[in-house]
């Protein structure tokens, strides 16, 4: 996945699974994300589920991503979900959010998202 995200400036990963109902409960602010942010803004979500059960999960839930990938959340170093984590073009994690996140931390995480790159 290192490779592909190298392409573009800034990743946003999602990292979630289908049984999760913290991650069930954010899909509104994942819906916000998308329309909120930059363009340039690449999201894609990390799920252990297979990828034609994540895409439907997904797509029931209204969340729009750009890629999505099949392994284990713990394999990118996420220990629960939902986790963002915000990649630079090199592969860093310049940024990470845990757990359902309260409106105060949406409103943060957005202004982060939405901060203009140098």
């Amino acid at each position: 996945m290192r490779d592909d995200i190298a392409k573009d400036r800034r990743t946003l990963v999602l990292a979630l699974s289908t049984p999760c109902h913290f991650c069930t409960e954010s899909a509104p602010f994942f819906q916000r994300i998308r329309k909120e942010t930059a363009k340039d803004l690449k999201m894609v979500a990390v799920l252990p589920q297979p990828v034609n059960d994540s895409h439907k999960y997904l797509e029931a839930e209204g969340v729009q991503v750009d890629d999505i990938r099949q392994a284990q959340v713990n394999s990118i170093g996420v220990t629960g979900t939902p986790t963002l984590l915000l990649v630079d073009e090199k592969g860093t994690v310049a940024d990470a959010w845990q757990g359902k996140l309260q409106p105060d931390q949406e409103t943060a995480v957005l202004a982060v998202l939405n901060k203009s790159l140098p």
